[in-house]
């Protein structure tokens, strides 16, 4: 008796996860113009600021994350105008 409403319970929290994952990716979401999702680039006043915006995911890094982030360090270093690279995540969370 208990196996089976603890499987229901883990079900009922796996459905209410993954639909909060979805509802969640539609309004973070970053991607634009062929950007990574998750992954915000900003240069500005000699700064370049990388920001990982994937908060429902605690900002982990995904694959396309991990490739994008050496090109954009390529970047700012041939940039002369950069002189420091910051790391940040949205809310609380960095990986």
């Amino acid at each position: 008796m208990l196996r089976n409403s603890s499987l229901t319970i883990f079900r009922s929290f796996k459905t209410q996860l993954s639909s909060t994952s979805a509802v969640a990716s539609r309004f973070y979401s970053t991607k634009t113009n062929g950007d990574v999702e998750g992954l915000k680039v900003t240069t500005s006043n000699h700064v370049c600021r990388i920001e990982f915006s994937r908060p429902w995911k605690y900002n982990a890094i995904t694959s396309d994350m991990y490739i994008k982030i050496p090109k954009v360090l390529k970047e700012a270093s041939a940039n002369d105008e950069v002189k420091f690279v910051v790391f940040a995540g949205k809310w609380f969370f960095l990986s």
